[in-house]
């Protein structure tokens, strides 16, 4: 006798139970078009989700090269939103909604985040304990904004913010040191 296997049909990220018959409307597909950005998951694959997926992205994250990045944790509702028009990464620099209103906690982007700047000592000589005052500067412009550092290590600094009224004076910004 022929031995038969049963497999069920394939499913992918894009086609669980809860997903919703294709793509969702381009309207609520969220945009980047400066080429020094990017995001995780990327638009491209944005641009294929069904909105139920739109609606709960997991561990979003907004770069730029050279720059740095911010991930926020957990579940994102990223429909309609213009990243190009909410972040703005410089050298050193952060700054969310720079033409508007942050709104309010937990809505859009206003929430929970870990950022990571490309930081580096103005002094290329920098020793290594220099490197712990620098470290200590650090952590200590982070818990002024309301956030607390992960870790740096003299290239990279890392810092979780609870939400960006925080760090809101007229739109959400972060300085990197005040040196």
């Amino acid at each position: 006798k022929p031995v038969l296997n049963r497999y069920p049909p394939e499913r992918t990220e894009y086609n669980d139970e809860e997903s919703g018959p294709g793509p969702a409307p381009t309207a609520l597909v969220p945009k980047l078009r400066r080429q020094e950005y990017y995001s995780s998951p990327s638009i491209e694959a944005m641009s294929h989700m069904p909105e139920a997926k739109l609606s709960r992205i997991d561990n979003l994250e907004i770069g730029r090269y050279g720059c740095g990045s911010i991930r926020w944790p957990g579940l994102t509702d990223v429909r309609r939103l213009d990243f190009d028009a909410i972040v703005v990464l410089e050298k050193g620099k952060l700054t969310l909604y720079p033409d508007r209103e942050v709104p309010p906690i937990g809505e859009e982007l206003n929430k929970e985040a870990v950022v990571t700047l490309n930081v580096k000592p103005s002094r290329g000589t920098a020793k290594p304990k220099s490197a712990e005052v620098f470290k200590a500067r650090l952590a200590k412009i982070s818990e002024e904004f309301g956030g607390s550092l992960i870790s740096y290590d003299m290239d990279q600094w890392i810092f979780r913010l609870p939400h960006f009224d925080c760090i809101a004076g007229g739109g959400g910004d972060a300085p990197a040191s005040r040196e």
